[in-house]
């Protein structure tokens, strides 16, 4: 059962609390796990030459797979009550992807949509419903980084066009093709073949990509590991805030009817 999940089930009619109760239970949601986890699989095993007699059961599960998304929403529909329902942006997001995967908007078009269900993992998964949340949260900050990210590659590719714009290979040929240069050696990808064409012809050159690399691969990144770092931590502090007002709460709670039974005994011993 969710742990946010708090209801008094008599204040609900006979049968919405049957389905409220099997909405919110540990076996509804593990299956949603597993069916969700089904058909990756089965989107998997369809990337590859299949027997041609398999290919009915696979369109058979498929359907089932998309009539039991049918019937979860419909569960949650019931359950939550639409207005509840479409308050939630997870649920829109659920809604629209099983909407727009029915078959009745074509098999083409059915089938790209269909893959976005895999995602439906995170609608029913807390944890990484935070996690997303933590990469949400430093998107301005990452964009920040991004911006300056932006800005050193230009000065370095401006630099590499008045040192080795008269190199053959057309590296370093103006600015732009410069800093797509400097972006392949940032991301690594045959960084060494572009370092040593320069350093054949100017051998102090290394020291501007060995500069260049330090900045723009491990300080930079360590800049995208801190921002996230920071933000799993302001969660865990909220967190750990909730837990601490529950517990002050708790705590006034059991002092108030301690007071009360004080002040009882108190009336007690005085009559006596």
């Amino acid at each position: 059962m969710d742990e946010e999940f708090n209801f008094k089930a008599e204040l609900l009619p006979g049968l919405k609390t049957k389905v409220l109760i099997f909405r919110h239970s540990s076996f509804f949601q593990e299956f949603n796990s597993l069916v969700i986890i089904s058909y990756a699989i089965l989107l998997g095993l369809k990337s590859f030459q299949i027997d041609s007699n398999l290919l009915p059961f696979f369109e058979i599960f498929d359907n089932l797979i998309t009539f039991y998304f049918v019937i979860e929403i419909l569960i949650k529909l019931v359950s939550d009550g639409y207005k509840k329902f479409f308050y939630d942006y997870w649920n829109i997001f659920d809604f629209i992807v099983i909407f727009f995967s029915l078959p009745i908007f074509g098999d083409t078009n059915s089938a790209a949509i269909r893959i976005f269900r895999i995602f439906r993992i995170i609608v029913i998964n807390q944890e990484l419903k935070k996690l997303l949340g933590v990469v949400f949260s430093s998107i301005a900050a990452i964009l920040n980084i991004s911006i300056l990210i932006s800005i050193f590659i230009y000065i370095y590719a401006v630099i590499g066009n008045l040192w080795f714009s008269s190199l053959p290979n057309g590296d370093w040929s103006n600015v732009g093709i410069s800093m797509l240069t400097l972006f392949k050696v940032m991301t690594g990808d045959d960084w060494y073949n572009v370092m040593f064409a320069v350093i054949d012809q100017y051998p102090w050159a290394i020291f501007f990509f060995l500069s260049f690399i330090i900045f723009a691969t491990y300080v930079f990144l360590s800049l995208f590991v801190a921002i996230i770092i920071d933000e799993i931590q302001k969660l865990r502090s909220n967190s750990i805030d909730k837990e601490l007002e529950k517990h002050d709460d708790n705590f006034l709670s059991i002092k108030k009817d301690l007071d009360s039974i004080k002040k009882l005994l108190k009336d007690k011993n005085e009559i006596v």
